[in-house]
C-alpha cells in the first residue's frame, strides 16, 4: 500500500478546503459568512441563474474554451 507523504496531505488540504467552504456557505441563507449557518437555501443559485450578464459571459467562456480544446493543430 502506498503511503502519501505528510507535505502532500498537507497542499492538497491547503488548496481544497476553502473551495470546501465556499461550498458550504452558499447554501447558507446569511449574507454573512459566520457559524452557525442561518439555514439551508438555494436563493444564491437562483439570483445566478438570473444573472444575465453572468449567463451571456459563461456561454462565451464555454464557446471559447470548446474552440481552442477542439481546433485542429
Amino acid at each position: 500500500m502506498k503511503r502519501f507523504s505528510p507535505s502532500l496531505i498537507a497542499t492538497v488540504v491547503f488548496l481544497y478546503l476553502p473551495l470546501a467552504v465556499l461550498v458550504v456557505f452558499s447554501f447558507n441563507s446569511s449574507p454573512v459568512m459566520a457559524f452557525p449557518l442561518a439555514g439551508f437555501t438555494l436563493d444564491w443559485y437562483r439570483s445566478l441563474a438570473g444573472n444575465h450578464a453572468f449567463i451571456n459571459g459563461f456561454i462565451t467562456s464555454l464557446l471559447i474554451a470548446s474552440r481552442s480544446a477542439f481546433s485542429p493543430c
